[in-house]
């Protein structure tokens, strides 16, 4: 608590708002299909752009993600 009685100075909610804003805007932009993401990223492992096991990591850690959302 700081000496005027509020729990959280103006500073540190802006800082907090700021480091937060990423996920607020992923969280927005990133579909809640799978389906984009999935195909997405077994597009670019077929064009060569990145290994099938990052495509797969892709494709589980947003599964993940999204369970926890």
């Amino acid at each position: 608590m700081s000496e005027d009685g509020t729990t959280r100075s103006t500073a540190q909610r802006s800082v907090g708002d700021l480091l937060t804003a990423p996920l607020a805007v992923a969280g927005r932009v990133i579909p809640n299909s799978p389906v984009p993401v999935v195909l997405g990223a077994a597009a670019l492992a077929l064009a060569g752009a990145i290994d099938w096991p990052v495509a797969g990591a892709i494709g589980i850690g947003y599964l993940a993600l999204r369970r926890w959302h």
